[in-house]
């Protein structure tokens, strides 16, 4: 039903007589690390490949690092008409790393992490990167055990919320620019990067 809706808004889309209409918003709770009796209903990997798969003009996939970020996310998806919004979020109790004026005043694609980095004025060593609550908590876990045994090294950590804007601008409307790219990740680290992540 997701493929053929999302189908059948690309092809509305170019109806020009036809009104907007409200996004279909999906919501996947059960993160893929929770305990194993959750998982059993849990969707696959594939589940988030096939959506991301989908046409780049319809489909946005979000991954809000915290409750706050979700709200922010939340809002913007029921108030947007012509999407499909996958928003990827656990139902468990969880640190809260933004405050809602945070949440709702930063960039909704991606956003530097200034309490846990360490090179302002400077370029990083490395830069981490998360997306979603779980890998958030699981890459400031990291990053602080980096800080205690590597005090000199220089790390940036880059939360990405909008999946999508780690493809280049000419394949998704939200993608970002090469050259914003390379702000945050630097083109030193770029040869470092997953293959999903890696430009050209």
């Amino acid at each position: 039903m997701f493929n053929q809706y999302a189908k059948w808004l690309k092809v509305s889309n170019d109806i020009t007589w036809r009104q907007p209409i409200a996004s279909l918003n999906y919501l996947l709770s059960i993160p893929r690390l929770a305990p194993r009796p959750q998982r059993i209903f849990a969707p696959g990997p594939g589940v988030h490949r096939s959506r991301g798969q989908q046409k780049a003009e319809v489909v946005r996939v979000y991954l809000p690092p915290d409750a706050n970020c979700l709200l922010s996310v939340t809002d913007h998806c029921l108030r947007s008409r012509n999407y499909v919004n996958v928003i990827v979020a656990g139902k468990q109790p969880a640190p809260q790393w933004l405050t809602i004026d945070q949440a709702i005043n930063t960039a909704r694609q991606y956003r530097y992490l200034g309490m846990a980095s360490n090179d302002r004025g400077g370029e990083p060593d490395v830069v981490m990167a998360c997306c979603g609550d779980v890998p958030t908590l699981e890459t400031l876990a990291a990053v602080d055990l980096i800080r205690r045994h590597v005090p000199e090294l220089k790390i940036r950590v880059i939360n990405v919320v909008d999946l999508m804007a780690l493809q280049p601008s000419s394949e998704h409307p939200h993608g970002l620019k090469d050259k914003d790219f390379d702000a945050l990740f630097t083109p030193t680290n770029r040869s470092f990067l997953p293959s999903t992540v890696t430009r050209g």
